[in-house]
């Protein structure tokens, strides 16, 4: 792209999780993401290894962050955010003299995310040189009328699934029964305004600078349907006719009426984490996987794309080209530059793949 730069920083195939990126253009500059953390204990190689690689992302994504002039985080877990004093960043380097746009702490979050988006806007304030307190910004919740989410998601409705029918038919009852107890805390739980005039709650909203537009998502879901691990904002910057398109923790895409959104969308550059084949068996079955590899599938063949990089979570064991074949091969069978982001980087294989 000629008009919009886009410079990946660190992800899970370089060995160490994250979904670091910065993106620049004439008019401003972001850093998406600026977190890091360990590999974890299934992953093969010697921990010592591991932590001297997490201490080289952690300083790729301080040098990333530092003229950085906006700071988007798309959810509050430690791979995407961090605090201070606890992660081996220097926080005042990224998060200070930043506008930093986050995702709304107070609806469309999963408990402990709630917990964790408070004490990062804490953080935030101290870091940013002002002596309140975060309870100073806490203010009663307006009346909402939350509705089941699958609703707005018709295309998942329409899957076909299959035996599997009855069985998700009782799991989504059991999910919806839970998602309407979250939003009671939402309803009823003090809401934290934005505590100051440089931070900004970034669900669906949309900002022009210059020539620029970013567009941020309404929530989606982290994974499947009412997935407990909660919600996430994806990112779209756009320049003169050239877009860029940045979804976190989407896993897959699991869910179908994403990835429509995607190929409408139909970015230049597409970054897009992949499902967690590592916890297959434990956190992940084969009906979501394959709804994740089609998904994925179809935006590789129906996406005009000039790069997608596809990372994170996938990378964190051996067989994920095995587990996700179909993805690689209608890679190959549309000449679409498919990468991670070792690949585009160091143009090296993953590292979970050259481990001695």
């Amino acid at each position: 792209m000629k008009d919009i730069e886009v410079k990946p920083v660190w992800s899970d195939s370089m060995g160490a999780k994250s979904m670091c990126v910065k993106v620049e253009t004439s008019d401003t500059s972001m850093i998406i993401d600026p977190a890091a953390a360990v590999m974890q204990k299934s992953f093969p190689m010697k921990t010592e290894k591991k932590y001297a690689l997490l201490d080289k992302a952690r300083k790729a994504v301080e040098r990333a962050a530092e003229d950085a002039e906006h700071v988007f985080v798309s959810h509050y877990h430690y791979d995407h955010h961090f605090l201070p004093g606890t992660s081996g960043i220097d926080f005042t380097s990224v998060f200070s003299d930043k506008e930093i746009w986050v995702k709304d702490p107070n609806r469309w979050i999963n408990p402990s995310q709630w917990e964790r988006s408070r004490k990062f806007l804490q953080a935030i304030l101290a870091v940013n040189g002002s002596e309140k307190e975060l309870d100073e910004f806490k203010i009663e919740p307006s009346e909402e009328d939350y509705q089941d989410p699958l609703k707005d998601l018709p295309l998942l409705q329409e899957l076909d699934e299959g035996d599997y029918g009855e069985r998700r038919k009782e799991l989504h009852e059991k999910w919806r029964e839970k998602f309407f107890r979250r939003t009671e805390i939402w309803s009823e739980e003090k809401h934290v305004e934005e505590p100051l005039e440089k931070v900004h709650y970034a669900d669906g909203e949309t900002i022009k600078l210059g020539k620029t537009t970013i567009r941020f998502s309404e929530p989606l879901f982290h994974g499947i349907e009412y997935s407990k691990t909660g919600w996430i904002v994806a990112i779209m910057i756009e320049k003169n006719r050239e877009k860029f398109l940045y979804t976190s923790d989407i896993q897959g895409p699991t869910v179908e009426d994403y990835t429509e959104w995607m190929i409408k969308e139909d970015p230049d550059f597409l970054i897009m984490d992949g499902p967690a084949t590592y916890l297959l068996g434990y956190m992940l079955n084969n009906f979501n996987l394959n709804r994740s590899v089609q998904n994925a599938s179809r935006i590789v063949k129906e996406c005009d794309f000039e790069t997608m990089l596809y990372d994170h979570h996938l990378t964190r064991e051996s067989n994920f080209e095995g587990k996700t074949e179909e993805i690689w091969k209608t890679a190959e069978k549309t000449q679409s530059e498919v990468l991670t982001f070792r690949e585009y980087i160091e143009n090296k294989k993953p590292v979970v793949l050259d481990v001695d």
